[in-house]
């Protein structure tokens, strides 16, 4: 099964001019998203759903947040410590601009 992207999903399929001048718009880079042991699971099996969002914070509304650098989502607001005080973030390789 092949999971969309949001970019594709964004930009559609059609390999347009005016889709090739968005994607070059775009920079490659490390993101960074801050969760817990639980969510993480849930997250590398469905992916990021929307639906589920704003458990630790909605400072912009609801949806999926990423940091660009590791010790903001490391924060205790985002990476809530388990029962043996790890924190977990996740890191992904993604494009951001437009």
């Amino acid at each position: 099964v092949k999971r969309q992207t949001i970019l594709s999903r964004e930009l559609g399929d059609a390999p347009d001019a005016d889709t090739s001048r968005q994607r070059q718009r775009l920079e490659r880079c490390w993101l960074w998203h801050g969760t817990n042991v639980e969510v993480m699971d849930k997250i590398l099996q469905q992916g990021f759903n929307r639906s589920f969002c704003g458990k630790n914070a909605t400072v912009y509304g609801k949806g999926v947040y990423f940091a660009r650098d590791t010790s903001y989502s490391a924060s205790p607001t985002y990476a809530v410590k388990d029962s043996k005080g790890y924190q977990y973030i996740m890191a992904f390789w993604g494009g951001v601009g437009g």
